[in-house]
């Protein structure tokens, strides 16, 4: 089980700081509880929490568990051990858990995926 911040550099300007920019990532886990462990560490706060409607449990809308993070605290992140991992990877390892029911490593999601693609290409080649 794992943490990771994926490589995304999303512009992000608050309305509540006037004149500052941040510039995000995504952090997300094979658990909630790693999840919520690593943000705790970081200092995160837990009201970022970004989750699919009906999960029960505060947060913004989203299509998967996540929070989104500024740079500096992904560095943070990655020093107390979060591991950095590409925007394709990171959709790749959201693939793997909606496809089959569980999280692994995102660079074993993407060859997965991958995989799987080439064998759907090979069934309907001519």
């Amino acid at each position: 089980m794992a943490v990771y911040v994926d490589t995304m550099r999303a512009g992000f300007l608050p309305t509540h700081v006037k004149g500052r920019r941040y510039v995000m990532s995504h952090l997300f886990a094979d658990t909630r509880e790693e999840l919520f462990a690593m943000v705790d560490k970081i200092g995160v706060d837990r009201q970022w929490f970004q989750r699919p409607p009906g999960t029960g449990l505060p947060g913004m809308k989203a299509s998967w568990e996540h929070f989104d993070i500024t740079q500096s605290k992904k560095r943070l992140a990655i020093a107390v051990g979060a591991v950095e991992v590409s925007m394709e990877a990171m959709a790749a390892w959201n693939w793997h858990r909606e496809t089959f029911g569980f999280a692994c490593h995102p660079d074993v999601a993407l060859e997965k995926r991958e995989s799987t693609r080439r064998a759907k290409a090979t069934e309907t080649a001519p």
